[in-house]
């Protein structure tokens, strides 16, 4: 299974952002665009993971204690920069409780043996990729704003999910457990 932790991206500021990305899809055809379904802030990318080791995995991040965080979702941005983009995003400003959660996280992770992600934490919901054919074009000189605001989304907890790149776009992200443990 290839799995990944993520926050779903819900509500007011998906909604804002499926409005976009169809825009957008118009606009900028040559980029593989997400649905809004799939709009999600990884915490971990896991890789491949054999299904018979799922429970250990859910054990080891089951106790994580979660606080209830609000993220602020604004502006868009190309990884790894809009000169040779590879992929397009919205910005996350998020709270440093979900850079300690991030690290928690890993921290969990790697004591499993998966390993930590070599670049630094920078949290984002991806909206698009792009094949290397069609990185250039002038649309890029104007992609990277601070602007708009695309709204909050609750993080309540965060879940497991497997990724099933075969799958219709809308449920190519599957939910296979959901963390949620208060902090007391």
């Amino acid at each position: 299974m290839r799995l990944f932790l993520a926050i779903p991206a819900a509500g007011a500021a998906q909604a804002r952002l499926g409005e976009a990305i169809a825009r957008w899809r118009a606009q900028i055809p040559e980029v593989k665009w997400e649905t809004p379904e799939a709009l999600h802030l990884t915490l971990q990318f896991i890789g491949e993971w054999p299904a018979e080791r799922e429970a250990e995995l859910a054990a080891a991040l089951a106790s994580l204690a979660w606080a209830p965080l609000t993220l602020r979702l604004a502006g868009t941005g190309a990884f790894p920069d809009v000169r040779d983009p590879r992929l397009l995003w919205a910005g996350v400003a998020a709270p440093p409780e979900l850079e300690r959660a991030a690290a928690a996280i890993a921290q969990r992770l790697q004591l499993l043996g998966i390993a930590p992600e070599e670049r630094p934490f920078t949290p984002h919901i991806t909206l698009g990729r792009l094949p290397r054919r069609e990185r250039a074009g002038p649309w890029k000189r104007t992609w990277v704003s601070p602007t708009p605001v695309w709204g909050d989304i609750p993080a309540a907890g965060f879940g497991l999910y497997q990724s099933l790149p075969q799958a219709p776009p809308a449920e190519r992200y599957q939910l296979r457990r959901w963390f949620a443990r208060p902090v007391s």
